[in-house]
């Protein structure tokens, strides 16, 4: 869905300082941030932090472009699942067609109060059957949160009038401009162009 192609973002950062003062003075990177802290300080209460805590969120890092992508195509933009078919509606659905509507809407650009706890439960959910481990699973929540916050940073540097100079950092924030500006079933990574270029979704 395209349905504003004009870029001209006025009253957003110009620069990565004005960036972060913007970026925390919404609700929802406060909640991630608060929410990775209390996360770190639990797990520290429940036992030292030992080399498998370490590799599953080092893991969840390096694949995080993968789990945009996921999310971006099954969950932002609720296509239909493969094989089933199911469109999987939800309340980050109807958030996310507003924001493609609007993309200079700063109200739109974060995650809100009711994203980040739909977010953060269900990853929880997932974890928790998945490792089978309570403790691995905070492990593992400290990476969702860590990768929420970078997905929150590029994603408003994206719609920003920042112009980043650094290739890799330009070429992931040029993706997701182009999946709002050109192709919205196209670029579905933020933080990273490696899922699109798997998956054929590479503008």
């Amino acid at each position: 869905m395209i349905c504003d192609l004009n870029r001209n973002n006025e009253g957003l950062p110009k620069s990565y300082r004005e960036g972060v003062g913007f970026m925390f003075s919404h609700w929802g990177p406060r909640l991630l941030l608060a929410f990775m802290l209390s996360l770190v300080l639990a797990r520290a209460v429940i036992g030292e932090i030992g080399f498998i805590d370490c590799m599953v969120i080092a893991v969840f890092f390096l694949f995080r472009g993968f789990m945009e992508w996921l999310l971006h195509m099954y969950i932002f933009n609720a296509s239909p699942l493969p094989i089933i078919g199911w469109r999987l509606r939800n309340p980050i659905s109807a958030m996310h067609r507003v924001h493609h509507c609007n993309p200079k809407d700063a109200e739109s650009l974060f995650f809100g109060w009711k994203g980040v706890f739909f977010v953060l439960f269900f990853s929880h959910f997932f974890l928790l059957i998945l490792f089978q481990n309570f403790s691995l699973s905070i492990s593992g929540m400290i990476a969702v949160s860590i990768n929420l916050l970078f997905y929150e940073w590029f994603h408003l540097v994206a719609h920003s009038n920042i112009e980043p100079s650094w290739p890799p950092f330009k070429r992931a924030i040029l993706n997701h401009r182009r999946h709002h500006f050109v192709d919205g079933q196209k670029s579905m990574g933020v933080t990273s162009i490696l899922a699109d270029k798997l998956f054929g979704t590479y503008y």
